[in-house]
């Protein structure tokens, strides 16, 4: 006589099939609310100058250069990565990885 494995088993498959939808259910709202409130903000940080709006991206998506800022009695040098101005930010290959602030780089007018 086989034994039969699965005789102290006793789940229903109503019971499964909540299981399952309950599941799916909570993936798919996790997608949503992630794809809504996910993602990176990159600050830039005109350090005097006009105002630069933030942008909101996802991981690997190409940072956009934004309009340089403007600063009476300076001229615009470009964004860099840290605020002793040690290296410049490749737009061409910059890419959201983290949020991160970026600041402006000024030489004063003389």
């Amino acid at each position: 006589m086989k034994k039969n494995i699965y005789s102290g088993t006793k789940v229903s498959v109503r019971f499964l099939d909540v299981f399952i939808i309950v599941g799916l259910f909570a993936i798919a709202t996790a997608i949503i609310y992630l794809s809504v409130t996910g993602g990176f903000d990159i600050s830039f940080d005109s350090l005097g100058g006009s105002e630069v709006a933030p942008q909101r991206l996802r991981y690997g998506e190409t940072i956009e250069e934004p309009t340089p800022p403007t600063r009476e009695g300076y001229v615009f040098l470009g964004w860099y990565e840290d605020k002793n101005f040690t290296k410049e930010v490749d737009f061409s290959s910059a890419v959201a990885t983290s949020s991160r602030t970026v600041y402006a780089c000024w030489e004063e007018i003389e």
